[in-house]
């Protein structure tokens, strides 16, 4: 996935109504205007690997990420889409389909650096998803 300046990117619901923040449980990830979830990424801009699972059950935390913290998203669609302000997702993340409207996304980060830094080393996003109610 290509991000821009200032490094805000979205896990947003496929057919969104808002936009905004409620809250800020980390300084990388957090909720929207109630559609999704924000990241934030330690480069200004540039290319960042991302993948994201869907799980039916709360997964394993996996073991070897240098940040993590878990964040709650409603997604009415049940379909995701990731985006960067104007720039369009990879093909992976346009159209992720969701096993609840509710879900909770653990986020993990390899390679964040704290100011964002045009030359830091590539960073690596996982988003493990599954339902809320069963976190």
């Amino acid at each position: 996935m290509e991000i821009s300046l200032a490094g805000l990117w979205v896990l947003q619901d496929g057919e969104p109504e808002g936009w905004g923040y409620d809250d800020y449980p980390s300084n990388f990830a957090g909720t929207t205007g109630g559609e999704g979830i924000y990241l934030i990424s330690g480069h200004y801009s540039g290319p960042i690997d991302v993948t994201v699972q869907v799980h039916p059950t709360r997964p394993e935390p996996p073991e070897g990420w240098e940040k993590s913290t878990e964040v709650e998203g409603i997604y009415p669609s049940r379909v995701a889409v990731a985006w960067s302000e104007i720039l369009p997702a990879d093909d992976g993340l346009r159209s992720i389909e969701l096993p609840a409207e509710r879900v909770r996304v653990r986020v993990l980060v390899k390679g964040w650096s704290t100011p964002p830094n045009p030359g830091s080393p590539p960073e690596t996003w996982l988003l493990q998803v599954w339902p809320a109610e069963v976190a």
